[in-house]
């Protein structure tokens, strides 16, 4: 992703719009696509300074093309590079030897003077040859390798590149957009029939969201970096995280506001017909490690004949929507939903109550770590099951078991 730096983006009636190229404006873009391809392609053992030299001088022919867009393009190119970054900090270890070689030649002139040649002075292509003797080396391989460590000095080893050099031009107009989102006091997503991808792009993300339904779509709120008490670029990184996944969904709109210093709030709209292409495939990641570990023990346990689904129900009440993490099925034809509980902020566990306090009907399994516990109050079908660091299976079966024996919520 881009910079708050590289962002590039106009003002138009009191909304903002994302730098955006396009065939039709910007077709000299489409030729110089596969020529900033090239570039990365055929440089491997390049300086990173070079390759950027190289990028700038190719896009300096489009016209009115401006800087922010050339670094722009340097940073996505350089996502889908490896560099040689010196990970062991030999260079600061060679620099240490010659500084201290070349102390023992101070002071080191180009030219000898009679002021410096009375002072002992030694000339500079002495010292580099004395120098260079002591380490073993000539005095390219040492200038070579001397400040390796540096980012624009490291060197290319590998490229991933389009199989469409399009595909470069897409994942611009991508970044750019991402980056409105950064300043985002909010976001807000109306969906239709895409509302479980919507989330799970969501949760990947990290993101923070409360769900109403309004007739019949689904508005998804997500609070936005600039609104936090404390803007965290972290949380920012998350919501533009969350962008691509959103675009690999269907029949959805969305509107944030964004927050300029200079322009205050700044209307921003998107929708699913938006042309912008997403590299986000299907995935099959969890929301959290507690998600993933809970899935993958369920896996290797004994289940008694249940079965568990991920996000497989969606339940709504009036305007309100709740999509448990997990329903489990007996054999029997018994559902229980699971919803793990793991670190929240106090406004979204307020939040969360209202949410299963809404359905006092349906059978649920609060998993709940220990320090929030005593902060959620389960309805009599409800039933919270305390863990510290890793939810026990034994206890959730004996849960489910007690369940499906009653027909109720067990005691205690």
């Amino acid at each position: 992703m881009l910079t708050r730096e590289l962002a590039i983006s106009r003002i138009v009636q009191g909304e903002i719009q994302p730098d955006r190229l396009t065939r039709t404006t910007h077709s000299e873009y489409l030729a110089l696509a596969p020529k900033l391809l090239s570039v990365y392609e055929t440089g491997s053992g390049v300086s990173r300074r070079s390759l950027h030299a190289r990028i700038r001088d190719l896009l300096m022919q489009a016209p009115n093309c401006p800087p922010k867009r050339i670094g722009a393009f340097c940073k996505l190119l350089d996502e889908r590079s490896e560099f040689e970054t010196d990970a062991r900090g030999e260079s600061a270890k060679l620099r240490q030897k010659v500084f201290r070689l070349a102390a023992e030649y101070h002071p080191i002139t180009e030219e000898l003077s009679p002021k410096s040649n009375s002072l002992g002075g030694t000339l500079a292509s002495t010292a580099k040859e004395r120098i260079a003797e002591s380490l073993q080396l000539t005095w390219r391989e040492i200038e070579s390798k001397l400040f390796l460590d540096l980012p624009e000095n490291h060197l290319l080893k590998a490229f991933r590149t389009y199989e469409d050099p399009s595909g470069l031009l897409a994942k611009y107009n991508v970044a750019q957009t991402q980056a409105i989102l950064y300043d985002a006091l909010g976001l807000t997503v109306y969906a239709n029939d895409s509302l479980k991808e919507i989330l799970r792009y969501a949760k990947l993300a990290r993101l923070m969201h409360r769900i109403e339904r309004q007739g019949d779509q689904y508005r998804i709120h997500f609070d936005g970096p600039a609104s936090l008490l404390q803007r965290t670029t972290r949380y920012g990184v998350a919501m533009a995280k969350f962008l691509p996944g959103l675009l690999a969904c269907h029949a959805w709109h969305a509107e944030a506001w964004i927050q300029k210093p200079k322009w205050g709030k700044l209307l921003w709209r998107i929708d699913s017909h938006c042309k912008l292409k997403s590299d986000t495939e299907p995935t099959n990641e969890f929301d959290s490690r507690l998600e993933e570990r809970f899935f993958r023990d369920w896996a290797r346990s004994e289940t008694n004949g249940w079965s568990l689904k991920r996000e497989s129900q969606v339940l709504h009440r009036g305007q309100h929507v709740f999509v448990p993490d997990f329903e489990v099925i007996h054999t029997s034809g018994e559902r229980v939903h699971l919803e793990i509980v793991g670190f929240w902020t106090p406004e979204y566990l307020v939040h969360k109550q209202k949410m299963i306090d809404l359905f006092p009907d349906q059978r649920i399994v609060l998993l709940v770590q220990s320090s929030i516990a005593s902060k959620l109050e389960p309805a009599p079908k409800h039933h919270v099951l305390e863990f510290k660091s890793k939810i026990q299976m034994s206890k959730v079966m004996g849960v489910l078991e007690s369940l499906r024996r009653c027909g109720s919520t067990p005691d205690g």
